[in-house]
């Protein structure tokens, strides 16, 4: 079978089917693509049938089974997420010419991050929201190999991990987290004196390309706000 390719003359609506793609990777499926999307599952299902017509292989399998990618879809999926992720520098860096902070900018943190009392990040984002009103943030909540990942992949512009992880075989929890159980009785703290260890978090991003202005101006908030 001769193969199309997406390749040279890429249109705004491959842009939107690749960006419809992802979603549904990223969510696992049609169902859970569509409060992500904000599109119904036909609406979507017709999308992956377009760029697959586009492409001129099967992305992926759907049915009683599940949702699972082709060997040519994940390879494709790789390819689409470093594409997606060189337009979004584009647009970074244009605005950076520009001297306009606008343009979307995705942030993944920790589980229980914002729970914390001694963090701060609302404060940072109202701080972020003064300087930057044209950027359209998105946060999602993950784990810290997603985070890791995602950055890496440049799926997240910044992720906010801690810095330390204790061994899986004992069963840490935050202490803001646990005061409730506590208080309850539910719980209660063990040998404090010896299972214990002090946790800060950090920013990570990308070494290459550098921080675009809006993703330096959303350190400087996190600094500001701690």
């Amino acid at each position: 079978m001769h193969r199309k390719a997406l390749l040279g003359n890429v249109t705004d609506n491959d842009l939107r089917l690749l960006r419809v793609f992802r979603a549904v990777v990223a969510c696992g499926g049609f169902a859970a693509a569509e409060l992500e999307l904000n599109i119904n599952r036909s609406t979507i299902s017709r999308h992956i049938k377009d760029l697959e017509a586009r492409l001129g292989f099967t992305l992926c399998r759907r049915g009683r089974a599940g949702f699972a990618l082709t060997d040519e879809g994940a390879q494709f999926h790789q390819t689409a997420q470093k594409m997606m992720a060189a337009l979004e520098d584009y647009q970074h860096d244009v605005n950076d010419i520009n001297q306009r902070l606008s343009g979307p900018l995705t942030v993944a943190i920790f589980d229980k991050t914002a729970s914390n009392p001694a963090c701060h990040i609302d404060r940072a984002l109202a701080l972020f929201d003064e300087q930057a009103p044209g950027v359209h943030l998105k946060l999602h909540v993950e784990p810290i190999n997603a985070i890791e990942r995602g950055v890496m992949e440049g799926r997240f512009h910044l992720g906010i991990i801690p810095d330390h992880r204790p061994s899986s075989s004992l069963g840490y929890l935050p202490q803001h987290y646990a005061e409730s159980f506590v208080r309850g009785q539910h719980i209660r703290a063990l040998a404090t004196d010896r299972f214990h260890y002090v946790c800060q978090f950090s920013a990570i991003l990308r070494q290459s390309p550098p921080p675009s202005r809006v993703v330096a101006t959303l350190l400087e908030a996190l600094v500001g706000a701690h």
